[in-house]
């Protein structure tokens, strides 16, 4: 059941990091947040959340093995 979740998890972590350099790509001014373009990761909640899910993810696999 975990290792369903952390797969599960890691598929959403990976279509909202795509989602956000999409975001990026065709919107690179539209984050009101940090307009400078070296918080190109920080600056992105798509990208943001994504790495979140992979770490937690992760965290969740390896508390299962």
């Amino acid at each position: 059941m975990y290792k369903i979740l952390a797969k599960l998890s890691a598929i959403v972590a990976a279509i909202l990091i795509l989602l956000g350099i999409i975001d990026k790509i065709f919107f690179p001014h539209s984050n009101i947040l940090l307009q400078h373009e070296n918080y190109f990761i920080a600056a992105d909640p798509f990208i943001l959340f994504g790495i979140l899910f992979l770490i937690a993810s992760y965290i969740e696999y390896k508390k299962k093995e």
